[in-house]
């Protein structure tokens, strides 16, 4: 018994040291690709066109490094969790590696958004029709001021022309 809790203190012992390792190695690695980000000027174009400039290349490399320690932590965490719960005979009936359970959604939830796509397909065509509608509305009330602006005998509320202020 004295040896599972040793080897269990020596696992949450490296566990922790992992944990501070990728902390300054991840620290790093986003000091260099915001040092970079100073330093280049670089940018993502074609022809005079910028895609992408440096500012948002260094925003995405500096995701993905996020993206990347945060799965790294969680395969680690798993790992750990799967070899100290091993220890424990109470935990038999939980399968060994934990990050099953925390995949096992996924399908669901993918499939989920496949069915919702069409009704976002039929939403985003709602939303442009309406908006060409206004456009259209727009131009045609816009056309109409600035006619009803230059007719002869129209006048708009408000205004009196030289005729309409003569005495009768």
């Amino acid at each position: 018994m004295l040896a599972i809790a040793l080897y269990i203190l020596l696992a949450t012992a490296a566990f922790v040291l992992v944990l501070v390792l990728f902390t300054v190695a991840f620290r790093r690695t986003y000091d260099r690709i915001e040092n970079w980000q100073e330093r280049r000027k670089l940018s993502l174009r074609i022809q005079k066109l910028e895609l992408l400039t440096r500012n948002q290349i260094a925003g995405l490399l500096l995701l993905v490094a996020r993206v990347f320690r945060v799965l790294l932590t969680i395969f680690l965490l798993d790992f750990y969790l799967s070899f100290v719960l091993s220890h424990f005979p109470g935990t038999d009936p939980l399968p060994r590696p934990l990050l099953f359970h925390v995949l096992e959604p996924i399908p669901g939830i993918w499939s989920a958004f496949v069915e919702y796509l069409p009704k976002l397909i039929y939403i985003l065509v709602i939303v442009v029709i309406a908006r060409y509608l206004l456009r259209v509305i727009q131009f045609v009330f816009g056309a109409i001021q600035r006619a009803s602006s230059c007719s002869a005998g129209f006048t708009p509320l408000g205004r009196r022309t030289a005729r309409s202020s003569r005495a009768p």
